[in-house]
């Protein structure tokens, strides 16, 4: 392809010198320069080799002039007499494929619609056409458009004007802009002695957070940390979650509004999980709710929602004249899950609470001391083990994750990361917010339909769900792999149904309950099946089989989670 030649005079335009179209050479020469500033050769007209060096000669002494200098004047060559360029290169296409911008894939039709549409001026036709905004920056395409502006008006290209160029001129590396990375990172107040372990630290959002701590490759401290939560006991640092408390006599009808379930009789002292869906019927976040009295209610967010949550609250309690108070507690929070078999063996040691099924039962909350700091302890079980998530002030973090390694010790107590938390969790069929759904994903989609109350007087999404509810087309479904294709089902790996695509993978894991490769997969209601064979597309192109199963892989009867004190020996 050649276009010409273009001459590169974006720093005489930024300088303000004037410019006028030579016919005579077929481009863009200087006019009226600003008071010491100088130009020379091809910029100039100039274009055979000796006339160049006068013409330099003649500019360098201008500027030396200029600065005080005395040097002698040297007469200036006159511009060439004929053009070195093309007058109008624009070669017409059998097929009409006249290219004009190969950065934006403009051709002469795109010019000629944006002409006829009113866009009639040079200033008007870049910005409507997108001409010359890619990464040449017009250099090969911007002389060419003002042409055929010209022959569209039936004028001279000095009559259409040209373009202005601004800084900067030749494009600069982003690395010379970047300058220093300022970037907010926040670090829990268990962040030192994550570091001393040696963790894996990964962003997660806007927070470091330990993937996994490290001894010998990261798949075996993934393995080892996995069992010792499945076996004994472990802790993870969850700090990151947002923590909000709500008070106030319209606490329950907020919360009626802002979530898909109902509130109403949730009982003291008791939690429910959450979740929030957008004006689409779109899932956004979830957590859980504890209720802590009549108008008095305490949820979690996801890590990197929380902010956003508040803020929504906020909206809908102001939009709605609610009588609400809303405190973000997300830093002045901590929390630690203690999970494992032998948990409520390591958390009796330094409480006073009342740890038997009877007085603490699954899904409860209690408020004590937990190695002299006043705690909230709830009994969840992310990982689908025995569990408590301990949130207390932020300023014992460090205190209270050492009393609790200490206390564990002779159980095996140790810390685990998000990459073991995540395999956990995956066996217990628990999604993740923004990896197992997408900017499109309804509840029904996913299996939580069952906390969807469409009989609510209203809340956001109602309208929505009700009309997605009968048209559901996808679901999420377990899968199993042989075990011989670890490493090569990755998430995002589509599911192929008779040549189409028919699915995605959204989760996938290697299992050491199962000894198989195991995940999740959004797929074609059709493929919904247990049973149903998948057929997976990994990366090199070829198709690695799985079988629909039913979810939970791991204690499908939740009996982990709800292990009597006096039995923890022996399920461990």
């Amino acid at each position: 392809m050649s276009v010409g030649w273009a001459p590169a005079g974006g720093l005489l335009y930024q300088a303000g010198a004037g410019l006028e179209y030579d016919t005579a050479l077929e481009q863009v020469v200087p006019k009226t320069l600003p008071a010491g500033l100088y130009c020379a050769g091809r910029l100039n007209g100039v274009f055979d080799y000796l006339d160049q060096i006068d013409d330099a000669t003649a500019a360098a002494n201008g500027a030396l002039g200029y600065l005080g200098f005395s040097v002698p004047t040297v007469t200036r060559p006159v511009r060439a007499a004929r053009p070195h360029s093309h007058q109008y290169p624009i070669m017409p296409h059998a097929k009409g494929r006249e290219f004009v911008d190969f950065d934006e894939d403009l051709q002469v039709k795109d010019l000629t619609i944006a002409y006829r549409e009113g866009f009639d001026s040079v200033e008007l036709m870049k910005r409507y056409s997108t001409i010359g905004m890619g990464p040449s920056q017009g250099k090969t395409s911007n002389m060419n458009g003002v042409r055929i502006l010209g022959k569209l008006q039936g004028k001279a290209v000095q009559a259409v004007g040209v373009t202005t160029p601004r800084p900067f001129t030749y494009p600069v590396p982003m690395g010379m802009l970047a300058g220093r990375r300022l970037r907010r990172q926040w670090c829990t107040p268990m962040h030192e002695y994550h570091e001393v372990e040696r963790a894996d630290l990964q962003e997660a959002g806007t927070w470091l957070r330990p993937m996994s701590y490290t001894r010998g490759s990261p798949r075996a401290a993934i393995e080892r940390e996995y069992q010792m939560v499945r076996k004994q006991v472990g802790i993870i640092d969850v700090s990151t979650l947002g923590k909000i408390e709500l008070f106030g006599p319209d606490v329950i009808p907020l919360l009626e509004y802002a979530y898909t379930c109902s509130f109403e009789k949730l009982k003291q002292d008791m939690t429910r999980y959450i979740f929030m869906v957008d004006g689409s019927g779109t899932l956004v976040d979830d957590g859980v709710a504890a209720r802590l009295a009549g108008d008095h209610f305490y949820l979690t967010a996801t890590s990197s929602h929380a902010q956003a949550v508040v803020r929504q609250l906020q909206q809908y309690a102001d939009q709605l004249g609610f009588n609400v108070a809303i405190m973000d507690r997300t830093f002045q929070v901590a929390a630690i899950n203690l999970a494992g078999p032998l948990s409520a063996d390591v958390l009796s040691r330094l409480t006073d609470i009342d740890l038997s099924p009877e007085k603490f039962p699954y899904l409860a909350l209690r408020e004590g001391q937990i190695a002299g700091v006043q705690s909230r302890v709830l009994r969840v079980g992310f990982v689908g083990e025995l569990g408590y998530e301990i949130h207390f002030p932020a300023s014992h973090g460090k205190a209270l994750w050492q009393a609790l390694l200490d206390a564990g010790a002779t159980e095996g107590i140790g810390a685990f990361g998000v990459e073991a938390q995540r395999l956990l969790r995956l066996e217990k069929g628990h999604l993740i917010f923004g990896q197992d759904t997408d900017g499109t994903t309804n509840p029904f989609e996913v299996n939580l339909g069952w906390g969807v109350r469409l009989s609510k007087d209203r809340f956001v999404g109602k309208h929505s769900l009700t009309k997605l509810k009968p048209m559901l087309k996808r679901r999420l479904v377990g899968f199993i792999s042989p075990a011989d294709s670890d490493n090569r089902i990755r998430e995002c790996h589509l599911v192929i149904e008779q040549g189409a695509i028919a699915g995605r993978v959204t989760s996938v894991a290697y299992s050491p309950h199962l000894r198989s490769v195991f995940g999740l997969a959004m797929v074609d209601l059709s493929l919904t099946t247990l049973g149903q064979q998948l057929f997976i597309r990994v990366s090199d192109s070829t198709m690695v089989d799985a079988t629909v199963t039913d979810m939970p892989f791991y204690d499908p009867t939740n009996e982990r989670q709800k292990i009597h004190i006096t039995n923890n020996r022996d399920m461990a």
